[in-house]
């Protein structure tokens, strides 16, 4: 537990990483999963914190093609300082858009999958591993740990499934397609597909990722989480445009 709270620490608190030689190593954990290890000078049970990005084709430093912010990087070479190792990782689909091999069957239950083989490429290797979860990356990381693990972070994660998620963010900022996109979700829930949604939001149901959030609507972060019996720690800023 208190291993939990210095990790908060860190989190809550930047700490600049000067200008120093890290020791680190790319590391490809299967043929969908590379990322970066971060390991400071060897001491007793050093633990490993695993970070998982969020919503998005994002990378493992926390960035985008049109949004970078390194804030995953600042954050694992933060407790690199403090002597706790990381690993974070870019997602599937990082890779794939730079091979140009973009795979729409991909599901939500493929990025727990992809987790769960990073927990369990290092588990022989640290006795202590803690799992840090982005927005998406909470869900993520909350089905794909289990009581083995040392702890789970969750940052700006949501607390409700994804199509709730979603309706509320519409009806503060676009009240007009509350009603449509309920009966688009009312479909998905059906195990059914639609193409009669408003073409203004056809960023989150183009009928190409319709599977994929009939997947993610499965999921309910709360009945998860009581399933869980490990330290877990919740922060949400206050500044957060999505989720409250």
């Amino acid at each position: 537990m208190i291993r939990l709270f210095a990790i908060s620490t860190i989190i809550l608190f930047s700490i600049n990483v000067h200008a120093q030689v890290l020791n680190s190593e790319e590391l490809s954990i299967t043929s969908d999963i590379e990322g970066t290890f971060l390991q400071p000078v060897e001491v007793d049970n050093l633990p490993l914190v695993i970070i998982i990005a969020g919503s998005g084709p994002t990378d493992r430093n926390g960035n985008q093609s049109f949004m970078k912010n390194n804030m995953l990087k600042k954050l694992a070479e933060a407790l690199y300082l403090q002597n706790i190792a990381s690993f974070r990782y870019d997602k599937r689909t990082v890779k794939q858009i730079k091979q140009g091999k973009i795979d729409n069957t991909i599901m939500f239950d493929n990025f727990v999958e992809d987790a769960q083989a990073v927990i369990n490429y290092f588990k022989p290797r640290f006795e202590s591993i803690y799992v840090i979860g982005h927005s998406q990356g909470s869900l993520v990381g909350l089905l794909a740990i289990d009581n083995s693990i040392s702890g789970f972070i969750s940052l700006a994660g949501a607390a409700k499934p994804i199509d709730e998620v979603i309706l509320e963010q519409i009806e503060k900022t676009a009240p007009l397609f509350t009603t449509s996109s309920k009966q688009v979700f009312d479909i998905l829930k059906s195990g059914k597909t639609t193409t009669d949604y408003p073409p203004a939001l056809a960023s989150i149901f183009n009928i190409n990722i319709q599977p994929f959030m009939q997947n993610w609507m499965l999921y309910n972060p709360q009945e998860r989480i009581a399933q869980l019996n490990v330290p877990i720690l919740i922060l949400n800023g206050t500044k957060d445009l999505q989720v409250s």
